[in-house]
């Protein structure tokens, strides 16, 4: 069966399914794949880029971003949604919201992440539905106000698998690295029964490679 590549929209969705009127069911396997931080035209436009790449195999993507480049280059960000893909909120500049609210107060952060927002819906025509804490930090008190706006807040091992793509970049390791840890991630998780796997990568050469 070949592999199924959703949005991260998608695996909001009930994975077990009915496959005949016997009411036989099977676990059907999903991969999400996720990008953080900034758009890298070097990486994601430029030929056998991330976006070629994607295209190629009709995968869809779901793009983690910061306001701040919205804001400055909004026609990247329609294109995105125009090939299919999602766009949610990362914060404006890559912020830690746990330090942010530590030393300025819930509202600092939350007025980070609606500004954010807000460029993003200006940009695309939909408002964010998840956000994704950078380095994944967080307090629980802005976690549920987040969640009381209608927000889901993305918490590393659940759902989010980090690849650690961005040590392979900064070890200048081989992309081989990045796709057997990304195989072995998986196949770990499969034999322990869990068949749908969210995975974050950066905008970095390696990820482009091993894809």
């Amino acid at each position: 069966m070949r592999k199924l590549i959703f949005s991260i929209i998608a695996l909001s969705c009930l994975f077990i399914f009915n496959v005949s009127k016997a009411e036989t069911s099977i676990q059907q396997k999903e991969i999400a794949l996720t990008f953080d931080d900034e758009i890298r035209p070097a990486i994601f436009s430029d030929k056998n880029g991330l976006s070629e790449t994607l295209k190629e195999n009709d995968a869809h993507a779901t793009f983690f971003v910061l306001g701040y480049q919205v804001k400055s280059s909004p026609e990247i960000f329609t294109k995105l949604v125009d090939d299919g893909h999602e766009i949610e909120n990362h914060t404006w500049g890559h912020e830690n919201l746990a330090k942010l609210v530590k030393q300025t107060g819930i509202e600092k952060a939350l007025k980070n992440i609606e500004k954010t927002s807000s460029e993003i819906l200006s940009a695309t025509g939909r408002h964010p539905k998840f956000i994704r804490p950078p380095y994944w930090a967080i307090v629980e008190n802005l976690k549920t106000a987040l969640e009381k706006t209608g927000y889901r807040v993305m918490i590393i091992g659940n759902p989010d698998i980090n690849t650690l793509d961005y040590e392979d970049a900064a070890q200048k390791r081989p992309a081989s690295v990045l796709v057997t840890r990304v195989l072995k991630i998986i196949a770990t998780r499969e034999t322990h029964g869990t068949y749908r796997h969210v995975l974050v990568f950066h905008q970095t050469p390696q990820t482009r490679d091993a894809l």
